[in-house]
């Protein structure tokens, strides 16, 4: 299963970095600008790898997902903020500020939002820490990894690199994308104008859409993809024996439902055994092949262990209600008495059942977590409460509607002729690491477009008119990024595993959303209602500590490398300023 997983991933590299870096081309407009991110990208991932290696050598082994994942967030992440840092700088450039000032600025606005979204997507991550599997940690560790050395990286590689390249990091443009269109051009900039235009009814529409996308997440059934054979690609040959054997053994032969007896020498404890034993063999016992019952002691012959076969698959709810009923009826039928006597109900269906509701059981934590800290992060980040709730709820709209087409697609096979998707349950940790991946790359284009909006409306732009200017000038750069996300999530759908594809299709499918409807739609049309009431902060809480994120306004930081005198600004510009 490992060498499947890893020989998928090793097929799809090569190809993923082409894509990657053909969309870089056309969002950059310039060769030399498009490989810069994938070199960052790389680094991070192999920097990142060796960190996990030492981490599976001196603390634990790590899950053979952890490949997978670094990668799919390495490349998401490092490249994002490249685009963040180079576009800034370029913009600058392109105005007439010298080098230097030009990389000052982009570290000073982009490297400083750069930092902040690093630093929410290793918050969200880090909840992963909080559940206490293996597997979550090492892939978590993994995945803090990879985006802590991306945004070192950020902050250190790409000002080197622009200082090196200056404006050689334009060269060898494409001759019909390299054309400069201005900034606020391009239809994302005319979507959002229409936006904030007619804001009720673009909230409005918006909200219902995502909500009525989010729908099915009522109907989510957690399971385990990974021990369902019925899950794994068809042309496996083993999945092929399973079905014939599923189909002409219906009354089951391969799942079984296990009652294990301890203290089996105990008189009474033998008796209630051999009572039991003898229902189920005369089939007393619904719901149990009772022509597979069979009977095996331990070595010692202290514990026994009773097993009968049931048809299906380990994610049945039939076979979960079957093991539920085990354990509050018919094991307590039969062994209730025995005081001093442990009875345990088992099996691969049981097993199934409890390793989902643990996983679901965390759930609310991670949530709490993630969802907790980011609003701090926002609130000291952005200083007003508004920005940090509206951030948190968008987000949460974003989750919601990519659960819900999970799913539609992975649970009531949707599209299934199309997809080749088998139907079957959502993995039982899918949820968790989506969200978790996925708020935290949310995160990058909320603090990303809201640094510029404050930047604008800090040099006393109108909040309507500074909301549209941040948001239709960093519109290209982020359909960039998002276009980028989309593209490397999307192609685990290639691998004929159920988790991968689980969480391949979740991530593509929300950053998808996120990045159109809710940035172009529903972010400029709620704060064009809210106004003002955006950056309201209650006085009680005028004690956090105020960072600004956006750097120095551009106008002043001018003034202040021209010197007194030297400006060139006039009132009004020093007003501005």
């Amino acid at each position: 299963f490992g060498k499947y997983v890893n020989s998928s991933l090793d097929s799809l590299l090569l190809p993923t970095l082409l894509v990657t870096f053909f969309i870089l081309l056309i969002a950059s407009r310039s060769a030399i600008a498009a490989f810069v991110p994938i070199v960052l990208a790389l680094s991070a991932i192999i920097g990142a790898m060796g960190l996990v290696g030492l981490y599976s050598q001196g603390v634990s082994p790590v899950s053979q997902f952890v490949g997978q994942i670094v990668v799919l967030i390495g490349l998401a992440v490092a490249v994002d903020y490249s685009l963040f840092v180079i576009s800034r700088f370029r913009t600058e450039r392109s105005a007439g500020r010298d080098k230097l000032g030009s990389i000052e600025i982009a570290s000073s606005t982009a490297g400083r939002a750069v930092f902040f979204s690093g630093l929410a997507v290793m918050i969200s991550l880090g909840a992963l820490l909080l559940i206490n599997d293996e597997v979550f940690k090492s892939i978590a560790v993994g995945s803090i990894a990879v985006v802590f050395i991306s945004v070192v990286g950020s902050l250190t590689f790409l000002p080197a690199t622009l200082a090196i390249l200056d404006r050689k990091v334009m060269r060898f443009g494409i001759p019909f994308l390299s054309r400069d269109r201005g900034e606020g051009g391009g239809i994302w900039g005319t979507i959002v104008r229409a936006a904030t235009n007619r804001a009720a009814v673009a909230a409005i529409a918006a909200c219902a859409i995502l909500l009525l996308i989010a729908a099915p997440v009522s109907k989510l059934q957690l399971g385990s993809t990974t021990s369902d054979v019925s899950t794994l690609p068809h042309s496996v040959e083993g999945v092929r024996a399973w079905e014939l054997i599923s189909t002409k053994w219906p009354a089951g032969r391969n799942l079984t439902v296990e009652v294990i007896v301890t203290n089996a020498k105990q008189a009474d404890t033998a008796a209630a055994v051999q009572t039991f034993v003898a229902a189920v063999k005369d089939g007393k016992v619904a719901g149990v092949n009772a022509a597979t019952a069979k009977v095996d002691y331990s070595g010692d012959g202290t514990v026994v262990d009773i097993a009968a076969a049931i048809p299906g698959s380990p994610n049945d709810l039939t076979n979960w209600n079957l093991a539920r009923d085990f354990r509050a009826s018919v094991v307590p039928s039969y062994f209730g008495s025995l005081a001093s006597t442990q009875v345990y109900v088992s099996g691969e269906a049981t097993y199934t059942m409890d390793y989902s509701n643990w996983y679901g059981g965390q759930m609310p934590m991670v949530i709490l977590f993630v969802l907790g800290m980011s609003f701090l992060l926002l609130l000291v980040a952005f200083h007003s409460i508004v920005i940090a709730i509206k951030a948190i709820l968008l987000n949460l709209l974003s989750a919601g509607a990519a659960f819900g087409v999970l799913v539609l697609l992975f649970q009531e096979g949707w599209f299934k002729d199309i997809t080749g998707i088998r139907p079957n349950v959502i993995e039982a940790w899918a949820p968790a690491m989506i969200f978790t991946i996925l708020f935290g790359l949310s995160m990058d284009y909320h603090v990303f477009i809201l640094t510029r909006v404050k930047e604008a409306r800090d040099r006393g732009l109108a909040s309507t008119d500074a909301v549209v200017k941040g948001i239709t000038i960093t519109a290209g750069t982020v359909t960039s990024a998002a276009a980028i996300m989309v593209c490397v999530f999307g192609a685990f759908f290639t691998i004929q595993l159920a988790i991968m594809q689980e969480l391949g299709i979740g991530l593509a499918v929300a950053i998808l959303i996120d990045a159109t409807l809710v940035r172009s739609l529903l972010l400029p049309s709620l704060m064009k209602l809210l106004g003002e009431w955006n950056w309201w902060m209650p006085s009680f809480l005028g004690w956090i500590p105020r960072i600004t994120i956006e750097g120095e306004p551009e106008e002043l930081l001018g003034a202040i490398k021209a010197g007194p005198g030297q400006s060139g600004l006039g009132e009004a510009g020093a007003a501005g300023a």
